[in-house]
């Protein structure tokens, strides 16, 4: 019954590179995209809904690259980025969509019913620096900092039950992130080698207070034998949020909360890899995760509007087997990589500006999926190439948690409370035309969702449900010079 599924998408893409001379370089990228969409509704269980959503989005680099010294066992480089991206949002509802956002007028004791229109729009801009030296070669540093400045506008605008506009929200928003690191590589002997380092990072959005944290990081390497390799990894992790300009919107249907803060992780992994004589690379790796706080995406009120949201904890825990196989002779190369992860919150839900709610004791999070399984072939001769992929999914929540009892092991599958599974199957093509000197051509096709599977993804419980993209027909033309 998925109706309303169709949609555009115009990208532009350009690189450019320039040799300064034997230790300089400057590149340059350059992309731009728009993206119309009609947004998927079941028919049966939603009504007819025409909501249409305008994505833009444009991302420019600059980047300087300078060897300082190319000296065997001394060499030390010198790294300088600018970057800037723009991005908007336009949410179109349909004049026939159920009105179902609330809002107080005036001083009105009852809530009237608006459906609710968007017009987002963002500019970052921002620097990046590296310096790396080695010492002698058992010992390496770098160090560098990022930052980065947004400033958008966020425009709601209603509409009552005769169409007639209502209530509008204008607000102007700026923020900022800031990091700085140092980090070194140590390889004291042949078979071990110490990757160390430390991060600081300041975070200010609208409404909310600075949000800083120191963050160390290790990670201890066993170089065994040319091939086999491990490593044990621990770090202190701090996920900025998105600088979003949400808080008078959100005001009108909560006033008890304040915004979203950073999530915070510990995060631990192990990891086993080894290459076989016949061509096969398999790794095998171990990682949990315990965030104070996590996030998650929350929708505000009875609208389309998103927003990042805090869970008191968060814990995932996940093992992962890949197998990659690469033939001698023949350029045939294919994957498989199957993972099991398990992510549930628990405790108070807050931020968003919206009012604190609870997790519970324990609930499988949005986009939790149990098991995930990856196979994919490629077949690439001089000038042409052919791929095939299959992708499986056990099935994201399904928005209905109650009378679950939700188990937290890393085998708990909680089926009652997931969608169903599904096989995705992916393929594309392309060959290359060579024309006068080194210019060539390259056009190429790709189909997503071959068998036009559609289901649902997961279903409202945090935020709103979420269709598998229907069958999707892009042709690329590509053009080296």
């Amino acid at each position: 019954y998925l109706s309303h599924d169709h949609g555009f998408d115009y990208f532009l893409y350009g690189k450019f590179d320039y040799l300064i001379g034997n230790d300089d370089y400057v590149t340059m990228n350059l992309n731009w995209g728009r993206t119309y969409t009609e947004i998927p509704f079941d028919s049966v269980s939603e009504g007819i809904l025409d909501d249409r959503q305008k994505t833009t989005n444009a991302f420019q680099t600059l980047s300087y690259f300078h060897t300082i010294s190319s000296e065997h066992e001394h060499e030390s480089n010198l790294f300088i980025g600018a970057y800037a991206r723009e991005g908007g949002l336009i949410f179109t509802p349909g004049a026939n969509d159920p009105h179902n956002f609330r809002l107080q007028i005036g001083n009105l004791d009852t809530l009237e019913s608006f459906i609710l229109a968007e017009d987002r729009s963002f500019t970052t801009i921002g620097l990046r620096t590296k310096f790396d030296q080695r010492l002698s070669h058992e010992l390496m540093y770098s160090i560098g900092f990022s930052l980065s400045s947004t400033s958008g506008t966020e425009n709601f605008t209603t509409y009552d039950i005769k169409n007639q506009p209502g209530p509008v929200s204008l607000s102007n928003y700026k923020g900022s992130d800031f990091g700085v690191f140092l980090q070194t590589e140590y390889h004291p002997l042949e078979w071990t080698r110490f990757d160390l380092g430390i991060r600081y990072d300041q975070h200010i959005a609208p409404d909310a207070a600075l949000q800083k944290q120191f963050s160390p990081r290790i990670r201890w390497n066993f170089l065994i034998d040319e091939s086999t390799t491990a490593y044990l990894y621990y770090g202190k992790l701090f996920m900025p949020t998105n600088i979003e300009g949400l808080r008078q919107i959100a005001s009108n249907v909560a006033s008890s909360s304040g915004g979203t803060l950073p999530e915070r992780d510990d995060f631990y992994e192990a990891a086993f890899t080894h290459g076989f004589d016949f061509g096969i690379t398999a790794k095998f790796a171990y990682f949990h995760k315990f965030a104070s706080p996590g996030t998650d995406d929350q929708t505000i009120g009875s609208s389309a509007i998103k927003t990042p949201v805090n869970i008191e904890t968060v814990k995932t825990d996940g093992i992962e087997l890949a197998l990659s196989y690469r033939h001698p002779t023949i350029p045939l190369s294919g994957l498989m990589n199957a993972a099991i992860t398990h992510t549930y919150g628990a405790g108070k839900i807050t931020g968003g500006f919206l009012d604190i709610n609870t997790a519970g004791a324990a609930s499988d999070l949005d986009h939790d999926q149990r098991l995930s399984i990856v196979f994919s072939a490629n077949y690439q001769p001089q000038d042409w190439f052919v791929n095939a992929s299959a992708n499986y999914g056990s099935g994201a929540t399904n928005g209905n948690p109650d009378n679950i009892t939700f188990g937290t092991g890393l085998f708990d599958f909680n089926t009652g409370a997931h969608v169903t599974p599904a096989w995705i199957m992916n393929i594309s093509g392309g060959y290359t035309i060579h024309l006068s000197g080194s210019t060539s051509i390259e056009p190429s096709l790709y189909i997503t969702n071959l068998f036009d599977n559609a289901h649902l993804l997961k279903g409202v419980f945090f935020s709103g449900a979420s269709w598998e993209e229907r069958r999707n027909v892009i042709l690329k033309l590509s053009l080296h010079i």
